[in-house]
């Protein structure tokens, strides 16, 4: 009914490609090629460090000021053959194949709602964003659909296989599997495919995370950031600033596409449990975004072929929203590639990076901890991140942090730099944005009029770096 003949595939297909190409070649005109995303740098310096070393790393020196390295070795050990290369293809290759199979998958399951559905995950920001960064999601995300295109096409155990290696991109996504599984397998009475995933998974773990099992449990699983509403709304939707979340209209689309399959004998309610609580992990695990627009996409194509066929009173009626929810589509698409340019890091991003490089740094940095993973990749020594697992007092370093950034004394300030070893401060148009809301306050006021303190040795327009003067000064 609506992009389903073949032709409409390959326009598809080009679409795609095109959606995937713009943030690089965006990146390359105005940003000196930096990639997009946090991650893509962690995975970026563990590449170049097995190319390097020829060998897989155990430790982690500058998360956290070192720590045990903790990350699945899936992406960087694909990337390693040439970091800097690789890390902007495989992500546009690992993206074209997700499209490919999410639509085979749909045309085998619900083929009256293919086209529609493809188009509405390509446009959406969160498979742009993905596809765009060198994070293992992914792969994670590309071996998830083709396990599943393989179950589909009755390969069940290749389509487990599929879902052993996802644990090599993401354990975490492979025990969901696993847990998936079980539940099929008690209420079934079918525990095959559960014997085979469970050893898969016990194998994967054991190559990975060994070393685990000495360090004990983590301090959290969940990590500490505090979820207000309005974080709330920026993790899940790129009309309120989320890098990679997906557009409120394609969430009311998908409301009203619920609605409308609704009503057949709840065939489609383990979906909604299982849409249910991915969104409320989300806030925890923000990578469930990525799956939880595949799930939107197919739901938003169900909505609009369902506001296009019922009949209404009014055909303009009709006509003007079936327009709205298309034009909030496309302009949350236009939008974000538009803003792709302003994500960090920025070319005065990268000149700050390049003055710390310059400086051979053995302490520690301190900074926001949305900024450490590009820090690290600069090879200094960070504060804090957002990768908790057995960071060394991961708890007290997030206490101390928020202290630090909303400290009005100068006197703790000094006294909690001391204690971690930490001579610069690192701090960005953006962060004060973020943090202080553009107002000069707390930490930021204390590092620009404390002269006897801190010495501001960069300051590029968007980077400010200080750092703290010797005791004597």
């Amino acid at each position: 009914m609506f992009l389903n003949a073949k032709k409409h595939f390959y326009l598809l297909l080009i679409l795609c490609i095109i959606l995937l190409v713009l943030p690089l070649a965006i990146r390359a005109i105005f940003n000196n090629s930096f990639l997009l995303g946090e991650e893509s740098y962690t995975n970026l310096r563990t590449a170049q460090y097995i190319k390097i070393n020829n060998e897989l790393p155990t430790e982690d020196d500058y998360s956290y000021g070192g720590r045990p390295y903790t990350n699945e070795y899936g992406m960087p050990l694909l990337l390693a053959f040439n970091p800097a290369l690789l890390s902007r293809i495989i992500p546009l290759i690992f993206g074209i194949l997700s499209f490919i199979l999410f639509y085979f998958i749909i045309e085998e399951i619900y083929p009256f709602v293919k086209g529609l559905a493809s188009l509405f995950l390509i446009i959406s920001p969160s498979f742009i964003y993905l596809f765009s960064t060198a994070t293992k999601y992914s792969g994670a995300l590309l071996f998830t659909l083709f396990g599943i295109y393989l179950l589909v096409k009755d390969k069940k155990y290749y389509g487990l296989i599929s879902f052993i290696i996802v644990g090599f991109f993401s354990y975490l996504i492979s025990l969901s599997f696993l847990i998936a599984f079980l539940i099929y397998g008690i209420y079934k009475n079918k525990w095959k495919e559960f014997y085979v995933l469970l050893i898969g998974n016990i194998i994967v773990f054991f190559i990975q995370f060994s070393r685990a099992i000495k360090l004990g449990f983590p301090e959290t699983f969940f990590g500490f950031a505090e979820k207000n509403f309005n974080a709330i709304l920026q993790i899940l939707f790129s009309d309120f600033g989320s890098k990679a979340g997906f557009s409120i209209f394609l969430l009311f689309l998908a409301l009203i596409g619920i609605f409308a399959v609704w009503h057949e004998n709840y065939r489609y309610t383990l979906y909604y449990v299982i849409l249910a609580l991915s969104f409320i992990l989300s806030l925890y695990f923000s990578f469930l975004i990525y799956f939880i627009a595949l799930f939107l996409a197919v739901f938003a194509a169900h909505g609009f072929v369902y506001l296009h066929t019922k009949e209404w009173k009014s055909d303009t009626f009709r006509y003007w929203t079936l327009l709205v929810f298309s034009c909030g589509l496309l302009f949350s698409t236009v939008a974000y590639i538009n803003n792709i340019d302003d994500f960090i890091p920025t070319e005065n991003f990268g000149e700050g990076l390049q003055f710390l490089r310059d400086q051979n740094i053995e302490t520690t940095i301190f900074s926001h901890y949305t900024r450490s993973e590009y820090l690290s990749y600069g090879g200094m020594k960070t504060f804090i991140d957002d990768n908790f697992l057995y960071a060394p007092n991961a708890k007290g370093r997030w206490e101390d942090s928020n202290r630090l950034l909303k400290s009005e004394d100068i006197n703790n300030v000094i006294a909690i730099m001391n204690r971690y070893n930490i001579q610069y401060i690192w701090v960005d148009e953006q962060m004060i944005d973020e943090v202080w809301r553009g107002d000069e306050i707390e930490l930021l006021f204390l590092l620009r009029y404390s002269p006897n303190v801190f010495e501001n040795v960069f300051d590029n327009g968007d980077v400010q770096i200080y750092k703290l003067r010797s005791q004597d000064a």
